[in-house]
């Protein structure tokens, strides 16, 4: 009788680890995700602060407005353009 209850324990036991692991792995992916947005964002923003693009094409290029970009940029410490 101990080995099966043993075995119940050891198959549960591995069932556990392998849940873990799966959602170990899905939340990697989604922070690896946020990270290259972010990273990708910071880009933009450092192209429109030297004015290498315009505020127009960095907005269109993050798929958001050029008032939504501002405060963005002004959140995350750039300065933007136009605020000279």
């Amino acid at each position: 009788m101990c080995d099966v209850a043993q075995r119940l324990e050891d198959r549960g036991i591995e069932k556990g680890m392998k849940a873990g692991i799966e959602k170990g792995i899905k939340e990697g992916i989604k922070q690896g995700l946020q990270k290259g947005r972010e990273e990708g964002n910071q880009m933009i923003y450092s192209l429109v602060e030297d004015e290498s693009i315009s505020m127009e094409k960095g907005a269109q290029k993050l798929g958001i407005s050029v008032e939504k970009l501002r405060a963005n940029m002004i959140n995350a410490g750039y300065k933007c353009p136009d605020m000279e």
